[in-house]
């Protein structure tokens, strides 16, 4: 009986050992269960900040992810636009070398054509001097000319005064006349004169007034004396 007290008892103290021993380790699992729940709730609550915040963010994220998609979308409208202008610009330019290539084309004809006019701009100039000194050369003989139709014109005039001169003179036979005599007493004189001078026989003419108005130079009514005769004739071989 003893033995099964002592057994009960050693049984029982091993029992409640092991109870409090369990107790303990369940204590110490308890322990470190509300620990390790502690960690977990903080770590929850660190976890669901950190999904709010992930939300939010996400909230953000595809907020500017929209506002980048219109943005992009934008830039894309603005890029084809560009693109477009870029292929105008260009057709603008190629038009516009095209257009500098005539441009110099017709440069270039333009400076030909100002060199042919130039040289004949030059021709002309040379053609024009030459012209000016064959007007002057001209002008020279014209004035030559004036001044001897001048003096034709004063000989002419001179000329025309002689003529009616002379054509009063034929219609006034009185005056005609006396002009004769007095012409012929001045050569009578004259002729005396050197007769007188000269020792030889006055072959004197006379001046008659004809029909026409003209005066002429006649021989006077008296026979010239023969030559005189050779005293040696000569003799006929």
């Amino acid at each position: 009986m003893k033995k099964a007290v002592v057994l009960l008892a050693i049984l029982s103290a091993a029992l409640s050992a092991a109870l409090w021993m369990n107790r303990q380790n369940a204590e110490g699992q308890i322990h470190r269960a509300e620990a390790e729940i502690s960690t977990l709730s903080n770590r929850l609550a660190d976890a669901e900040m950190k999904l709010n915040h992930q939300e939010r963010m996400n909230l953000s994220l595809g907020s500017n992810l929209t506002n980048r998609t219109d943005e992009l979308a934008k830039s894309a409208s603005g890029l084809a636009k560009v693109r477009t202008s870029l292929a105008q610009a260009q057709a603008e330019t190629r038009a516009v070398q095209a257009e500098l290539q005539r441009a110099r084309a017709q440069s270039q004809a333009v400076q030909t054509q100002v060199l042919a006019l130039t040289n004949h701009i030059d021709e002309l100039t040379a053609e024009g001097s030459r012209k000016d000194r064959e007007t002057a050369l001209t002008q020279a003989q014209l004035a030559g000319a004036e001044a001897r139709q001048q003096a034709l014109s004063y000989q002419l005039g001179e000329l025309q005064r002689e003529n009616d001169r002379m054509a009063r003179q034929l219609r006034d036979p009185e005056l005609l006349r006396a002009q004769i005599e007095a012409l012929k007493k001045q050569y009578a004189a004259a002729a005396e004169s050197k007769r007188a001078a000269s020792g030889r026989p006055d072959y004197r003419q006379d001046l008659e007034l004809l029909p026409d108005g003209n005066v002429q130079f006649v021989s006077p009514a008296f026979s010239e004396p023969p030559p005189p005769s050779n005293p040696f004739p000569t003799p006929n071989p």
